[in-house]
């Protein structure tokens, strides 16, 4: 097809590409969609030759781009993160852009007709790997010399997914077998809170860097899927917390390009009251954690991972019979990962 725009689809396909990318990273996944999309336009408007190249360039910027996301270094060095992107599904772009001057020749031909399945399930797989999955983790590590009998928060809700999420919660123990004997619901004076037994799992120094195996007990649930997507900022939370000073402090990543896209957010500071009883006083190693987070497909390969993450900033303490106000965190991280990382 001879034309003066056929000869600037090569740098529109670049242009494109980039703004693609920051549209899928920096507003939502489901930009992603309008990969093979473009792709197929690239093409119909080119002959195949022309159509091969565009979307080469068009793959290729989308793809740099999101990898400069990830980490500027894996932009340059990271070239198996490049094949396993082609791999994974890329190869349909090149394959739309070579193919799509065939719909040209009559929609009802053969050759058209397969074109144009081939976008429907392009398509179809880039609107399924976007859509944004969910998963909350709830978890308690603590390094004690003695068996132990604790008093930790429970986790609120604050909206109708946070509710899905919490039924669809459920115990695990590690694969060591059961370091808790017993667990169940007590009220206090800061409200309801799980009442845990645990068993000591440490030698006489609970020195966090100390190779040795912590008692332990979490919740995790299943993913649940969400279309369209809810951020998971504050969703769902520790309760009861006390003493909440917000910080709202941006701490971007200077791996990463660009800072709005990849970045972590203090949000705010707190403390939470604890229970820790032994037998005899002794001193202690506690990790509090919980985190709920949006993951979804930016790319074949790559995905952008939304997270609100709670966690205990002091980790050593003495077991009595006092309660213990642990000094927490808030943040909100969002980032572009590659796969296998």
């Amino acid at each position: 097809m001879n034309s003066k725009l056929t000869y600037f689809l090569p740098l529109i396909s670049l242009i494109s590409g980039f703004l693609l990318a920051l549209l899928a990273a920096g507003i939502h996944s489901s930009f992603f969609i309008l990969l093979p999309v473009l792709a197929f336009i690239m093409g119909y408007f080119s002959s195949w030759r022309w159509g091969l190249i565009c979307c080469i360039l068009l793959f290729s910027s989308y793809t740099f781009t999101i990898a400069l996301m990830w980490e500027v270094r894996y932009a340059f060095v990271g070239i198996s993160q490049y094949f396993g992107a082609f791999f994974g599904g890329g190869f349909s772009i090149l394959l739309l852009g070579t193919l799509a001057p065939l719909v040209r020749n009559g929609i009802k031909k053969a050759g058209a007709i397969i074109v144009l399945v081939l976008l429907i399930v392009a398509v179809a797989g880039c609107s399924y790997l976007s859509i944004p999955r969910y998963s909350y983790n709830f978890g308690l590590n603590i390094m004690c010399t003695q068996n132990m009998e604790l008093l930790i928060p429970t986790s609120a809700a604050s909206d109708d997914m946070a509710e899905r999420l919490l039924k669809s919660t459920k115990s695990h123990t590690s694969s060591y077998g059961q370091d808790w004997y017993d667990v169940q619901l007590q009220e206090t004076e800061y409200g309801q809170m799980w009442h845990l037994k645990m068993y000591g799992r440490m030698n006489a120094n609970p020195d966090p860097k100390q190779t040795g195996r912590s008692s332990n007990w979490y919740m995790r649930s299943n993913e649940v899927y969400s279309w369209p997507g809810k951020s998971p900022v504050k969703m769902i939370h520790i309760s009861p917390k006390l003493e909440i000073k917000e910080i709202n402090k941006f701490e971007p990543d200077a791996l990463s390009w660009p800072a709005v896209i990849t970045q972590d957010e203090i949000l705010e500071e707190f403390v939470m009251p604890v229970k820790v009883r032994t037998e005899t006083a002794t001193e202690f190693v506690i990790q509090i954690y919980y985190s709920v987070s949006k993951k979804s497909m930016i790319n074949f390969g790559y995905t952008k991972t939304e997270s609100y993450n709670e966690s205990v900033q002091n980790p050593t303490w003495e077991t009595g019979n006092d309660w213990i106000l642990l000094p927490m965190r808030a943040e909100h991280n969002k980032s572009v990962r590659g796969s296998g990382d």
